[in-house]
């Protein structure tokens, strides 16, 4: 069965078949994979597990891919359930709010 698509809070993430050709890994050295920190709390949406691969297309930085490497991650963060991420690539899409109010009707 194919990988479902995950949610938690402000993070996403899209199972993909493939990786980009460009991308770099910018997994840290120590310490845990930090995808996202709240704004007002200082919270992470964070893992702390091995195996676990942060890359980044070199020609558009803003776009980001997970790789969950052989056992099951476990994604935390302080104000939400864990999330269980089984192995395979994702996409983690950059998040947008939306808000009707701000649409405008434009003619041209």
């Amino acid at each position: 069965m194919k990988n479902p698509i995950i949610r938690q809070g402000d993070v996403c993430l899209v199972p993909i078949a493939d990786l980009p050709a460009d991308v770099e890994d910018v997994t840290p050295k120590e310490g845990r994979v930090v995808l996202m920190h709240g704004e007002s709390t200082g919270h992470a949406h964070a893992f702390y597990d091995r195996g676990v691969v942060l890359l980044q297309s070199k020609q558009e930085p803003r776009r980001r891919f997970l790789r969950i490497v052989e056992t099951t991650a476990l994604l935390r963060h302080e104000e939400h359930e864990t999330a269980h991420v089984p192995p395979g690539l994702y996409e983690l899409p950059q998040q947008v709010e939306y808000s009707p109010e701000e649409l405008q009707r434009v003619a041209d």
